[in-house]
């Protein structure tokens, strides 16, 4: 599989962890990946509520987290899924 990154971000950590089924562990270290992927890690929170914020976030970072949660949780886990059961 493919780790694309806008930002330059490794992605084979999470990778393992999900590969592994290591739940827990892979959720705090998707938190970590999106805070460097949107630049916040100073901060240590992503501001949902500035629209600009959100819009800044890289797709392709945020398409490679979604395809290797899909992926290796056999379509249980990811942000995909998320929406679907949102829209419901």
């Amino acid at each position: 599989m493919e780790l694309l990154s806008a930002k330059g971000i490794d992605y084979c950590k999470l990778e393992k962890l999900l590969k592994d089924k290591q739940w827990y562990e892979a959720d705090q270290q998707t938190w970590k990946l999106m805070l460097k992927a949107s630049g916040r890690e100073k901060e240590e929170w992503i501001d949902l509520e500035n629209l600009e914020s959100i819009k800044k976030f890289p797709s392709e970072d945020l398409l490679t987290i979604d395809s290797l949660c899909m992926h290796y949780s056999n379509g249980f886990y990811g942000f995909s899924i998320q929406k679907q059961i949102y829209k419901c």
